[in-house]
């Protein structure tokens, strides 16, 4: 979805270099925010926020008419700030959920799944010659989804890092599934 709306956005109404100048500038709020929140609210409730706000925002672009263009790209731009902020934070948090001696391995491989995102985004995004809001479509069901997933995973925030896999088999056994964050709780770890 990141690199596939920065790609579709050529494809939208409206002055190409203006949309693709917002659509990137969007992206430093996005860091910005994604940092300062995960420290404070916990890296789950910003992945879940902003993989649900994005695809949210990337459904409703992908129903409108093609006469709503401004709202088309404005939602467009908020499905990059929600994707960009995703991007920014998952890197911390599975560095987070792998133990010592496979945390560089376990980065590794999901970043290199997070790869084969990145080439099929072209081919996804090719798909608005088909079907025009097809690629905003699919990049915001793919989001809304990933958002979904992440109740099933746990919060890392005030977690030690795990150095052992049994150590990372218990980050979040005291978690429920609908524990967001750490901060947002009253207990006391």
């Amino acid at each position: 979805m990141y690199y596939g709306l920065s790609m579709y956005v050529g494809s939208l109404s409206g002055d190409l270099f203006i949309n693709f100048t917002l659509v990137i500038l969007v992206e430093i709020p996005a860091y910005t925010i994604s940092a300062f929140a995960s420290n404070k609210f916990g890296r789950k409730l910003i992945l879940i926020i902003s993989f649900i706000a994005g695809g949210v925002a990337c459904i409703t672009a992908g129903f409108l008419n093609e006469e709503y263009h401004n709202i088309i790209l404005t939602l467009s731009i908020i499905g990059k700030f929600g994707i960009t902020a995703s991007f920014g934070a998952i890197y911390v948090y599975s560095g987070e959920i792998f133990p010592t001696e496979y945390r560089t391995t376990g980065v590794g491989v999901c970043s290199m799944h997070g790869r084969i995102g990145g080439i099929l985004a072209p081919f996804i995004a090719n798909l608005a010659q088909i079907y025009k809001p097809l690629p905003s479509l699919i990049f915001g069901v793919l989001s809304f989804i990933a958002g979904l997933l992440l109740f099933l995973l746990p919060e890392t925030k005030g977690e030690s890092l795990p150095q052992t896999i049994e150590d990372s088999e218990q980050i979040g056994k005291n978690q429920s599934l609908w524990t967001f964050c750490m901060g947002c709780s009253d207990r006391k770890r």
